[in-house]
């Protein structure tokens, strides 16, 4: 099923190298569109919307057809290196509708629901921030949803208890892997399966419930929480407690030991410390390390995308005719 993500994502960036390429920037800066809607409305199927950062957050809106959304991504002035702008994109609730499929959506800041009402769909490297909603529903009989390296806060209240992601009836061939999925009610529920989904769940740092039937369960994390798993193969993972049986999972972790937890960045906090008594260094199937930095395609820091970033940018007020205008800029690649 790796194997088979792999191919989902190639195919579809490989599909979009020539489309057409539009800037989305609700100040100005002489962007090609002023919001999201317009973007949509305008670009033909196969297009890539860049959303860049500003301290406004864009209306939400509903996709209906193939584009790549691409933002600046999240904790940009708490990691190294990441944009000379830290603003996000942050953009409200949008539903990727029926004509969506093949869409990929990536680097932004989500304030509140993604809604996927269509199949074969790319969702990573992204920030969920929302409060008593779901951050990611797949609806029923939806297929090949590949949800990867992205940060996924809920933080419900205990009057509403929404889980961090929710998988309705029937919705097959979910691959989530390599995020930091995490709810903040203590009795909250991270993932929750209904009847008849089925889904690859590896790599993941987990903080709080899991609901799961049907999947392939390996090389996570589960800080806290609780499992309840049907016809599930659950292999390589850690808990701070029993939630993953013996003999194939390790249990009653102190993660005090497996996490940098004096990182100075929200999301970098999560790596392993890197010593060789760290009980999730090289204990995933296959000798890889457990949790979202694991594989070879972890999570990236600030959910940076994959393409150059200006992380640099300096220049002098005034220039001369001899002299030009000195301005020194850096670029590097986000793979």
């Amino acid at each position: 099923m790796k194997r088979i993500s792999t191919l989902i994502v190639l195919f579809l960036l490989l599909n979009l190298l020539y489309a057409g390429k539009y800037r989305v920037n609700n100040t100005g800066g002489d962007a090609h569109f002023s919001n999201i809607p317009d973007a949509i409305a305008a670009a033909s199927p196969g297009d890539t919307l860049y959303i860049e950062g500003t301290s406004i957050t864009y209306a939400g809106f509903t996709l209906s057809k193939r584009l790549v959304l691409i933002g600046p991504g999240y904790f940009l002035a708490e990691n190294t290196m990441t944009q000379s702008n830290p603003n996000p994109a942050t953009v409200n609730s949008f539903t990727l509708n029926d004509g969506s499929d093949g869409s990929v959506v990536q680097g932004l800041t989500v304030n509140g629901r993604i809604t996927v009402s269509d199949s074969n769909i790319v969702i990573t490297r992204n920030r969920f921030i929302t409060g008593d909603d779901i951050c990611i529903a797949i609806l029923s009989n939806m297929t090949n949803i590949v949800i990867s390296q992205n940060y996924i806060r809920n933080t419900t209240g205990s009057w509403n208890n929404n889980p961090t992601m929710l998988l309705n009836n029937n919705a097959t061939g979910i691959i989530i892997t390599n995020n930091i999925i995490l709810n903040t009610y203590g009795n909250g529920s991270c993932i929750t399966m209904a009847s008849g989904t089925q889904a690859q769940i590896t790599n993941n740092v987990i903080d709080r419930n899991l609901t799961l039937v049907n999947s392939n369960v390996y090389n996570n994390i589960m800080i806290t929480g609780s499992t309840s798993l049907s016809v599930c193969n659950v292999q390589a993972n850690i808990g701070n407690a029993t939630q993953f049986s013996l003999p194939d999972n390790k249990q009653n972790v102190d993660m005090n030991l497996v996490f940098q937890n004096s990182f100075p960045s929200t999301d970098g906090k999560y790596q392993l410390i890197d010593d060789p008594s760290n009980p999730a260094i090289g204990y995933g199937l296959g000798g890889v390390d457990c949790g979202p930095f694991g594989t070879n395609s972890p999570y990236r820091l600030s959910g940076l995308p994959p393409v150059p970033a200006v992380y640099f940018f300096w220049g002098e007020p005034t220039g001369t005719n001899s002299g030009g205008l000195p301005t020194s800029v850096k670029v590097k690649t986000n793979r």
